[in-house]
């Protein structure tokens, strides 16, 4: 996985496109990218965008990964995990930025986030007390 592969991290050059920004790159989660584009820290998608894709994407993956023997509804589930997991470390990276580096451009972008976080979360009942401990921390 890329681990940092976002809008910000592809670029285009003359027409020809690429990614940038390899320096973390490990094996991981099969999600992970994958969120990382379809819930861009930076850029929401409309919803029904973002649904349309990730069905694209679970078929591809599906056509390339042939012994993939996952439901859709278990790619889903894979890819919020990966997302809840990947947002709540921005979270904290966010704020280390802001307060070690003193780049406070990315508290900006903490509010869209903490939005995944918590509607991703929501959505399944085992993590109610997570989603209340967030909703406690955060004043929300």
């Amino acid at each position: 996985m890329h681990r940092d592969f976002h809008g910000r991290n592809i670029m285009s050059l003359n027409g020809n496109w690429g990614v940038v920004d390899f320096q973390d790159m490990v094996k991981g989660p099969l999600c992970y990218d994958l969120v990382s584009l379809l819930r861009d820290c930076y850029y929401e998608l409309p919803k029904n965008e973002l649904e349309q894709l990730l069905k694209y994407a679970y078929e591809q993956y599906s056509l390339k990964l042939k012994n993939m023997n996952l439901s859709y509804e278990q790619f889903v589930y894979m890819f919020d995990m990966s997302g809840l997991q990947r947002h709540f470390k921005c979270l904290g990276i966010f704020n280390r930025l802001n307060i070690r580096d003193h780049k406070p451009k990315y508290l900006n972008d903490i509010p869209l986030v903490e939005k995944y976080v918590l509607e991703v979360a929501s959505k399944y009942e085992t993590l109610n007390d997570f989603v209340n401990l967030i909703n406690k921390v955060a004043n929300i």
